[in-house]
């Protein structure tokens, strides 16, 4: 299928042109189709140093296992070009896959309801009903890797073109964006609500919770739970909440067992899934969690199965 290059104008749709994806420009902003498809923005080769450095860790005060996740820091060169979500993927973007498709996820989401702590059990929530309000503009959370990879299908089959999720690497490189600290917009954690929706003020005020040293951003985001997409800056690439909002979902297993390291892993941007796949990679942290997994290097892991109103995702797409 053509792609649509955002924002100029064209005889066949106001605000859109054709082009060929095959050929565009690092940092072009296109879509598969005008109406329904995610606005996608290429990303050009590059390398870039992933993970963090035990300075890192030992600065955010990391704890456990979790200093080991992200390490060691090593060089992934990525030698070929592909395109990201400029957002997360909207409610309205997977209503309009459920509609067209009848498909049905589960009722089985954990996460947050209103007013509440966390709850690890099953609420019956869905992608529908969240435990909180949402608007179309929202990322779409409550969803498992079968449910996006049903959705990547779908879109797929629609465009003609391959649509996947990221590899993590992939993920990295484009929320770093060429920056090299712990956050894309600096160290300065202050100015986290400029750029994410976050941890903060109205998070705890919203569930209830007593504010502990170190555990939010003291600062003010609006958003108690989560965001419509676009709503804070975006990084250098021009990507929208690459932190907080919700966790990204990557197409790399937890592997390598229970030495949560990148001991092993690729070099070249591929997604790393060389063992059984029982948990995935998130990316990005979500709207609950503390300034410390607020970083570019933190990776955490969900069972494929689980579905989490914190949880959302992010599509790719390949230039073949």
């Amino acid at each position: 299928m053509v792609a649509v290059l955002v924002g100029f104008a064209s005889a066949l749709e106001p605000g859109f042109a054709a082009a060929d994806t095959a050929i565009l420009a690092p940092g072009t902003t296109f879509q598969d189709c005008s109406v329904d498809c995610p606005v996608m923005i290429s990303i050009g080769p590059g390398s870039f140093q992933m993970g963090s450095t035990v300075a890192e860790e030992e600065k955010e005060k990391i704890t456990g296992l979790a200093p080991t996740y992200p390490t060691p820091r090593h060089l992934v060169s990525i030698h070929y070009e592909f395109a990201l979500g400029k957002f997360d993927v909207t409610r309205a973007e997977f209503a309009a896959f459920v509609r067209e498709t009848h498909y049905r996820s589960g009722d089985d989401c954990i996460g947050y309801v209103t007013g509440a702590r966390f709850s690890p059990g099953s609420t019956g929530l869905n992608w529908r009903n969240p435990g909180f309000g949402q608007t179309d503009r929202d990322p779409v959370v409550c969803v498992n890797w079968a449910d996006a990879h049903a959705y990547l299908a779908w879109l797929s089959s629609r465009t003609k073109e391959r649509y996947r999720l990221s590899s993590e690497s992939e993920w990295e490189y484009a929320a770093r964006a060429g920056s090299t600290v712990s956050r894309y917009w600096g160290d300065r954690i202050t100015e986290a609500c400029l750029y994410a929706d976050v941890r903060d003020i109205s998070f705890l005020s919203k569930a209830k919770l007593q504010p502990g040293l170190g555990d939010h951003f003291d600062c003010s985001d609006g958003y108690p739970y989560t965001a419509p997409v676009g709503e804070f800056r975006p990084n250098e690439f021009g990507l929208y909440d690459m932190l907080g909002n919700v966790r990204q979902l990557t197409e790399d297993c937890w592997n390598h067992g229970f030495t949560h390291s990148y001991v092993g892993a690729p070099a070249d941007g591929s997604a790393w899934t060389s063992q059984v796949c029982m948990y995935g990679v998130t990316r990005g942290a979500s709207f609950d969690e503390t300034p410390s997994y607020e970083r570019v290097s933190f990776r955490s892991y969900q069972a494929l199965e689980i579905r989490s109103n914190t949880s959302g995702f992010r599509v790719a797409r390949s230039f073949e």
